[in-house]
């Protein structure tokens, strides 16, 4: 085995590992726009405190939308290692 493909190996287990812990954030990321929405809904029309919870309403949403990003190029980047892995071990080449 050479250093290229060890190296590939460690970058896929490393990708595999944030992609786990990632889907972990997203999980309690969603929970906190469910209080945030829910919050939002009860107290969001006062005029002392309702932008705040606006406010949070759209932290949370926007959160979950850069989490469920890093989620999915962490995905295809560890796609890629394991594409380019493939082609190391294999000696071939999908490219067109």
């Amino acid at each position: 085995m050479d250093e290229s493909t060890i190296i590939l190996k460690a970058k896929i287990e490393l990708a595999r590992q944030l992609y786990q812990e990632s889907r972990g954030r997203i999980k309690i990321i969603k929970h906190d726009l469910e209080v945030a929405t829910k919050d939002r809904r009860e107290f969001g029309m006062y005029d002392d405190c309702g932008e705040f919870y606006q406010d949070g309403y759209k932290e949370a949403k926007i959160t979950l939308q850069c989490a469920v990003a890093e989620h999915i190029r962490l995905e295809k980047t560890m796609r890629f290692y394991k594409h380019r892995l493939r082609e190391l071990t294999t000696g071939v080449s999908n490219e067109g």
